[in-house]
């Protein structure tokens, strides 16, 4: 019968244990090692990652942006300009206004999610401007999509 669980945290390697002591009549009683799956990361560490990783984003956000006004201003064609850009464009809209944004909002146990959409979007929109910009370097500045 359990009387009462005792925390007693061993940091070994990134991993938790937790003893529960049982009630045994015996004054030298052994605790059972129980494992638990997170890791050993404190709160602060674990807002210092997440801040880290918001900078690496906000800097991508700033080059992609920057890739995607040159682009926007070197190609000609109205049609092409919506076809080639338009989808990078709103991915980038989209993590400024609302992903990352909820992001530094979320709670530690939704932190993570809010910031894998983020990294996701941040390659859809990468990969769209690698493409544009791969278009107008094969037919230049003057391409028409039709």
């Amino acid at each position: 019968m359990h009387n009462e669980t005792v925390f007693d945290v061993l940091k070994t390697s990134r991993i938790f244990f937790t003893f529960e002591v049982t009630e045994l009549g015996l004054s030298n009683a052994m605790p059972t090692p129980r494992l638990l799956l997170f890791s050993h990361e404190t709160t602060k560490e674990v807002a210092a990652m997440q801040n880290e990783r918001v900078q690496e984003f906000q800097n991508e956000i700033i080059e992609l942006k920057s890739l995607l006004v040159h682009l926007d201003k070197t190609v000609v064609d109205k049609d092409a300009k919506e076809f080639l850009l338009q989808t990078a464009e709103n991915s980038l809209g989209d993590v400024e206004r609302y992903l990352l944004p909820h992001g530094l909002k979320a709670t530690h146990d939704t932190a993570e999610m809010w910031l894998r959409i983020v990294e996701f979007q941040l390659e859809v929109a990468e990969g769209e401007l690698k493409y544009a910009d791969a278009v107008l370097a094969k037919d230049g500045a003057s391409v028409v999509i039709g």
